[in-house]
Order: structure tokens, then sequence, then C-alpha cells
């Protein structure tokens, strides 16, 4: 299904689950072989999987993840904006 995407968009978990039962072994497998990501955009929110084709590595510009790494994000939403402007974000 993920192959079929014709961008890079993702599938929410929910509509693989409903078609295929043993999906968490599958997909559990397809994670450990790099094949797919999953992803949670909030704590409740749907699983959403994405294929990461294996011709394309995952890399990531070390000034980006030392950026991403030195800001910590506060646990009261409405204190984000703040924090991102107190990080020049």
């Amino acid at each position: 299904m993920l192959e079929q995407q014709p961008n890079l968009a993702g599938v929410e978990f929910s509509q693989i689950s409903e078609s295929f039962p043993k999906v968490d072994v599958a997909v559990a497998e397809l994670v450990a072989a790099n094949a797919v990501t999953v992803l949670r955009f909030r704590e409740d929110g749907p699983r959403i999987l994405f294929r990461r084709p294996l011709s394309t590595p995952l890399a990531m510009d070390s000034s980006l993840k030392s950026l991403w790494n030195s800001f910590a994000v506060p646990r009261d939403p409405s204190q984000i904006i703040d924090a991102l402007h107190k990080g020049n974000i």
C-alpha cells in the first residue's frame, strides 16, 4: 500500500489494520528492516507509516542535529511560542 502512494505521504495504521489482521507483526518487521518509519504527531494521535526507500539513506546535517538536541520543548503548550522565539527558531 505504501509503495502505491504517488508522493511521500504516509498511510494511517488504521487503514491497513482493517484489512490485514497481523499488521503489528508485519510493521515491526518492516521497521526493523528500515523499510518503514512509524510516526505519531501527537501522543494520542494515529500512527502514520511512511515508506523509506532503501536506496535513500536517512541522513541529517550535523548542525540541524545539534540545533534539534539543544532545544527543549516546554510541557505547557502556552509557553511553546515564547520558547521558539527565545531559541531564534
